[in-house]
């Protein structure tokens, strides 16, 4: 099996830079490809998807990961890719673990039954579908995503951080370094196939707050409850699914073991960074 020399990434946010951080270790040459100007990386090009530039990239990549949402400019790249990758090209697509809808805290793993439950998780789960475009192609469902700068620790400190007690009420994440290092394992490996991506604990959100104000040294933000959260707040999507990611299948293929499998250490280590800022 080759190692990818080049990899491609549509779409260059924030866990793209994690993974080609590492795909770089491994050996690989990344190029990254955005049309948001605000994206500043030292492995993303600014060119849009209808560049020349752009289409040439993809006809000598090995390798290609999309990383872009659903939505505006889809059907674009999805073209793009189909008209100039290679035959033999790898792809690689980011997803979310949002399509299996709620399993009423039971555990899902790569064989249950998509259900997804609002037009989010739907256009997700349509997305994987549309980007099964070349022969060699792996999804990955990535659950909540979380690390420096985008965790729990962030908002406790802004002051915008919701405690929702909801204790019957489970949720899968993933430290984004774990993702960084497992995609960019799969890419190396060129696994095919559906992949969840998960810690191994899940836990209600409440718990994450209660541990991140101890890290802290804060005290605890007013207690909200579950049943009065409405339809038209933001956090509905989030607690309108309830269920535990099983995320073995890709540890045991890969034969890796995680860097943060609970939040507990990656939550740790979030605050040791944020820490050294403030000394």
């Amino acid at each position: 099996m080759a190692i990818p020399a080049t990899c491609v990434i549509l779409g260059f946010g924030y866990s793209a830079g994690y993974i080609a951080t590492e795909l770089k270790r491994l050996g690989t040459n990344v190029i990254g490809v955005t049309r948001d100007p605000t994206k500043q990386h030292p492995d993303a090009s600014l060119s849009g998807w209808d560049k020349p530039e752009t289409k040439a990239l993809l006809a000598k990549a090995d390798a290609i990961l999309v990383s872009v949402p659903p939505g505006p400019g889809q059907e674009a790249a999805i073209k793009l890719v189909q008209d100039n990758a290679k035959t033999d090209c790898w792809l690689g697509y980011l997803s979310a673990t949002s399509v299996y809808g709620d399993h009423q805290g039971r555990w899902v793993d790569e064989t249950t039954p998509t259900s997804p439950c609002n037009s989010m998780a739907r256009n997700r789960l349509a997305a994987e579908q549309a980007w099964q475009v070349l022969p060699e192609h792996a999804i990955f469902r990535l659950s909540g995503i979380y690390g420096p700068g985008r965790s729990i620790l962030e908002r406790l400190q802004r002051g915008n951080a919701r405690y929702v007690i909801a204790p019957d009420h489970a949720f899968s994440r993933i430290h984004v370094e774990d993702i960084g290092r497992l995609v960019a394992k799969a890419i190396f490996r060129r696994v095919t196939g559906i992949y969840n991506v998960a810690d191994s604990m899940p836990a209600p959100s409440h718990q994450l707050v209660e541990y991140g104000c101890r890290i802290l040294g804060l005290p605890l933000p007013n207690p909200e409850y579950l049943p009065t959260i409405h339809k038209g707040d933001p956090l509905w999507n989030f607690y309108d699914a309830n269920k535990r990611v099983d995320g073995s299948k890709i540890l045991k293929e890969l034969e890796i073991c995680l860097l943060y499998p609970t939040y507990h250490s990656g939550l740790g280590q979030t605050g040791k960074l944020l820490a050294r800022k403030l000394a």
